[in-house]
């Protein structure tokens, strides 16, 4: 299995949406959920380890 960056994913995805003829709506909507998350990535990689 290929291992892809967070971005590149996202990329992908929303060519995929667009390719299923979703709205724009729908688009909006799916880049600011990813955005939220890749924002959680960036928080919980930059917490010092517990341990």
């Amino acid at each position: 299995m290929t291992s892809l960056h967070f971005q590149e994913l996202t990329s992908r995805l929303e060519k995929e949406l667009y390719r299923l003829h979703y709205t724009e709506a729908s688009v909006i909507q799916y880049r600011r959920m990813w955005k939220r998350i890749a924002t959680f990535f960036k928080q919980v990689s930059n917490r010092p380890n517990a341990g």
